[in-house]
């Protein structure tokens, strides 16, 4: 019985770390930085992976070239900030839309 009881009590746990709450699977950037370090591009496309696409942690271009890297996303009053870093390592915004 004891077995049991553990089994509900941690599936919900194990369940709830195995979400991808940071994905970017059909989400949509704009640049909002004010300093234009790292300019990537306007937008940053993930909708179904017609545009951009990411491994790990590596955007890539539609011909598989890596062209920036994330380094975070954070939540920002309820809205989602995309933190990524160019090839020359600075660092850019990306606001979702």
């Amino acid at each position: 019985m004891k077995k049991i009881i553990t089994i509900f009590l941690i599936t919900p746990f194990l369940i709830q770390s195995c979400e991808n709450k940071n994905g970017l699977e059909d989400s949509f950037w704009k640049y909002c930085d004010d300093y234009g370090a790292g300019y990537i591009s306007d937008v940053l496309d993930f909708r179904g992976n017609k545009y951009l696409l990411v491994r790990n942690d590596t955007i890539f271009d539609k011909e598989e070239v890596a062209i920036a890297t994330i380094d975070r996303i954070e939540d920002d009053f309820g809205e989602r900030r995309l933190f990524v870093k160019d090839q020359n390592g600075r660092l850019a915004r990306y606001c979702e839309k």
